[in-house]
């Protein structure tokens, strides 16, 4: 019995995702961790796309996230 099939990091064939995230720069890391969120929230409907838009507007009513959401969302990743 293998003891070792379950363990990613002995054989040296496989890959270790945890680790390939942590020495991603941390501020490369916050927004990876964010674009992916925000846009997997809209693909699972959690949130509206048409609520993260730029809008002058908008911004001026009081919206400001949308200065910050605008970056985060990529339409069509997840089909």
């Amino acid at each position: 019995m293998d003891n070792n099939a379950g363990n990613p990091d002995i054989g040296g064939g496989g890959f270790d995702l945890m680790s390939w995230y942590m020495e991603i720069p941390i501020v490369s890391r916050v927004y990876f961790t964010l674009a992916f969120a925000t846009t997997a929230a809209c693909a699972l409907d959690f949130i509206s796309p048409f609520s993260l838009y730029y809008s002058a507007q908008l911004i001026i009513k009081g919206q400001v996230w949308r200065l910050l959401t605008t970056y985060l969302f990529f339409r069509n990743v997840f089909g």
